[in-house]
């Protein structure tokens, strides 16, 4: 299920930054960050059966990865931030095209196969990676939530003879003598604390200075959520959720931003706005662009386009430029222009 591979993506992600096993590039991610790390990948390990299908939603069908990595130097940084803040826990409803670029970037396994549990012991990582930790020390470090995200915090009970259940919210410690930190702190942003305490059964459990602690964080983390809901709630009627047509691009605005009464506004589409553009120099396709731009053939004549798409004025759907609309309207049209 696609659920499930969503959530082994990012506790996988988790895993490798609290291990230090992620690349230089997303140890601190930024989107010109996640750009770089593209065009290294493309250049180094490019797969077409794993990645095509990941770029083709970002950037259209290309040729092969030099082609891709031209499309990745040329698109606007900010395309990317959705997966930084997925990733960070800032937002909890990422579109689908950002969780299968994640997976690209962590290398994690791709394409999501239809009906697996990514949840089996295959993909589901170490079960000490404390999910609540992890968000902490982001959140210390001001990675803070998206508006109207939700923080998702582990569900663990368990009984220790003589103790009470400890709820969700607290820090848990593997159990097994072997796993004992012996008296050790963590310290990443947060205050060091004592992880263990000697019961007189000889069994270690959570120190009451922890529990405090850890029912404090989550306190907090309630708070900021609710804070974020109502922060959704009244948001900035200025935000650009929609877009219109301006002479070759898509520009992005507010919904009730004022225009003329002859330009339509419609649902934005950020792909779009990044990536599709009228060709206003035909001169400049080559044979190189059959089947890569799209055209519509009206009133006798042809617009082109970088991507498939509708026609922002005519409202037709394109059609892929093949070799025969090359040969007969370009190249022909290009020796025409030679010979005057």
């Amino acid at each position: 299920m696609f659920s499930t591979y969503k959530q082994a993506i990012r506790q996988y992600y988790l895993l490798k930054k609290t291990s230090g096993e992620l690349p230089i590039r997303l140890q601190e991610p930024s989107p010109a960050k996640i750009r770089d790390h593209l065009e290294h990948y493309l250049s180094t390990s490019f797969d077409p059966m794993k990645d095509g299908q990941v770029l083709e939603a970002f950037f259209g069908k290309q040729q092969d990865a030099a082609a891709y990595a031209k499309m990745v130097k040329h698109a606007e940084i900010d395309d990317f931030r959705p997966v930084i803040n997925w990733l960070k826990g800032k937002t909890s409803t990422p579109e689908d095209k950002h969780v299968h670029l994640a997976a690209l970037l962590l290398d994690f396994e791709r394409p999501c196969v239809f009906g697996k549990n990514y949840n089996s012991d295959e993909t589901k990582v170490a079960d000490d990676v404390d999910v609540t930790l992890v968000t902490a020390i982001e959140l210390e470090r001001g990675d803070q939530p998206e508006a109207g995200s939700r923080i998702d915090l582990p569900e663990t009970t368990t009984t220790v003879e003589g103790e009470k259940d400890i709820k969700k919210g607290d820090v848990m410690l593997p159990s097994g003598e072997e796993n004992s930190l012996n008296g050790e702190g963590i310290t990443d942003g947060v205050n060091k604390v004592n992880r263990s305490a000697e019961t007189p059964g000889g069994i270690k459990t959570p120190s009451d200075k922890l529990k405090k602690r850890a029912l404090l964080l989550f306190l907090m983390l309630i708070a900021i959520s609710i804070g974020f809901v109502i922060k959704d709630a009244i948001a900035d009627p200025e935000e650009k959720q929609c877009m219109y047509w301006k002479d070759d691009h898509y520009v992005a605005i507010a919904c009730d931003a004022k225009l003329s009464e002859e330009t339509e506004k419609i649902a934005l589409d950020t792909f779009l706005v990044a990536n599709f553009r009228k060709i206003t120099k035909p001169d400049t396709i080559t044979e190189r662009s059959i089947g890569k731009i799209w055209y519509l053939k009206h009133d006798k004549k042809f617009d082109y386009f970088t991507v498939k798409g509708v026609h922002p004025v005519h409202g037709r759907r394109l059609s892929r430029l093949s070799d025969r609309i090359y040969k007969n309207e370009i190249a022909s049209e290009r020796l025409q222009s030679a010979g005057q």
